[in-house]
């Protein structure tokens, strides 16, 4: 069972969401997300729920195997968190149409996850593909 802020506010799920991505720790998902988690705009084949979550960072790590997520800033407005962040890592393979690169980069990412008895339901997402083409020449 996954652990859950005493408050049910969600802030612990959200630290654990980013720790899991940033470090690969795909198994603290578990005490991220809840058991109908989904991502939205969801990638071709990505599931849903936890093992929808341990699955993509398994594919984001397989992207950016150094992949950190540097957040920038962080609001809360009823049971929404919203993360303002930086996505950077080494590009090692296919995203966003561009193949590997293998430059490091960084680029802006918004995040609203939506928080149901202290644990994300929905991770709605936003990365800037323009920035990261950019960086890598595209």
């Amino acid at each position: 069972m996954a652990a859950q802020d005493a408050a049910g506010n969600g802030w612990s799920a959200v630290g654990y969401f980013y720790t899991a991505l940033s470090t690969g720790d795909a198994g603290l998902m578990a005490d991220a997300v809840d058991q109908d988690w989904t991502d939205v705009p969801s990638h071709p084949g990505l599931g849903t729920g936890v093992a929808g979550a341990e699955q993509l960072v398994g594919e984001i790590r397989s992207v950016f195997p150094d992949l950190t997520e540097n957040i920038t800033a962080v609001s809360r407005g009823g049971d929404r968190v919203h993360v303002s962040l930086l996505h950077c890592g080494t590009h090692s393979a296919e995203f966003a149409g561009v193949p590997a690169t293998y430059k490091y980069v960084c680029f802006r990412g918004e995040e609203t996850h939506t928080i149901t008895h202290g644990l994300i339901s929905t991770t709605e997402h936003w990365e800037d593909i323009d920035q990261f083409r950019k960086e890598v020449g595209a």
